[in-house]
């Protein structure tokens, strides 16, 4: 069976599986946590310390609200700053080459990938996983490189729907081919 498509892929949809990735990555997660947690209770131990000693009752309680304050617009400020740093990073000129018009041809040995300034070929056994969130099938080459192919982004629905449902059949069949591969999987959001 041989299929082909048309859509575009937008600087949104990179930006958004930029962010999906980094969400997924553990290293950040725990970064991002231990600063949570680190600098308000620093600020809450020298600032009740300050406190009870009566050496400074007005910085003492300043600390206490300023950690206060730090625990409930961290993860805000995250949030703004990852899509920020992320919308940076993807008009820069090494992710330009990946935004623009696509045709994605899908067969049972191969995906292929053309856009204006390459062509992309890979066999199926190395698409580790297929994902669908939110409208947008990733396929994953590595936790953090995947060929992004966004749903509204074609001319015809039953497109779509026709590259979701051979790429999750094909990556399943490649995965029950060879088994003892528990690293890989197949997701749907």
């Amino acid at each position: 069976m041989h299929l082909e498509a048309n859509f575009i892929v937008t600087i949104d949809d990179m930006i958004e599986f930029n962010l999906h990735a980094l969400g997924k990555n553990q290293a950040n997660i725990w970064l991002y946590r231990i600063l949570w947690l680190i600098v308000p209770g620093f600020l809450f131990f020298f600032g009740i310390r300050l406190f009870l000693e009566d050496r400074g009752l007005l910085i003492g309680v300043a600390q206490v609200a300023f950690g206060l304050l730090w625990a409930f617009l961290f993860w805000p400020m995250i949030a703004i700053f990852n899509r920020w740093y992320t919308r940076m990073v993807v008009t820069e000129r090494t992710m330009k080459a990946t935004i623009g018009p696509t045709t994605i041809v899908l067969d049972e040995e191969r995906v292929l990938v053309r856009k204006e300034r390459y062509d992309f070929s890979t066999q199926w056994k190395y698409v580790n996983h297929v994902e669908e969130t939110q409208g947008i099938l990733y396929l994953y080459l590595s936790e953090m490189i995947a060929v992004v192919i966004p749903r509204y982004r074609f001319d015809r629905p039953e497109e779509y729907q026709a590259v979701r449902d051979f790429a999750f059949r094909r990556v399943s069949q490649e995965k029950s081919a060879s088994p003892g591969t528990t690293s890989t999987q197949l997701r749907k959001a």
